[in-house]
Parts: C-alpha cells; sequence; structure tokens
C-alpha cells in the first residue's frame, strides 16, 4: 500500500482555489443558487475568525512572494 503525503498549507490553497473556481463557474453559467451556496461555504469557513484564513494567508505570504 503507497502512503500519500500532503501539505496542509499547499491544501488549503487548492481548496481555496477550487471555491473560487465553482463561484466563476456559477456566475458566468448565471446559477444565482449555486453562487449563492459557495458564497455562503466561503464566508462560513474562509471568514477572519477561522483557522483555515490564517492557514490561506500563510499559503499566500509563501506563494505570492515578489523579488
Amino acid at each position: 500500500m503507497t502512503t500519500l503525503k500532503h501539505n496542509k498549507k499547499r491544501n488549503v490553497g487548492l481548496v481555496y482555489e477550487l471555491i473560487s473556481r465553482c463561484l466563476a463557474e456559477g456566475i458566468i453559467s448565471g446559477d444565482d443558487k449555486k453562487v449563492s451556496r459557495v458564497k455562503t461555504l466561503a464566508r462560513k469557513h474562509f471568514n477572519k475568525t477561522t483557522d483555515l484564513y490564517k492557514e490561506l494567508k500563510l499559503f499566500r505570504a509563501l506563494y505570492e512572494t515578489r523579488m
């Protein structure tokens, strides 16, 4: 059996990216119900008081460095 390794910081970035893409897809297709559900999900789990938001900030700091 193969063990899969993961990076929690990278995973939170991927999850946020997937939520963002789902939101964009809903906006483009005009699916207001989907947009509303995704917005609610993002606001609930990525607001400034959650650990996911803090991890996302760390991910962005590492990923979006400027040189």
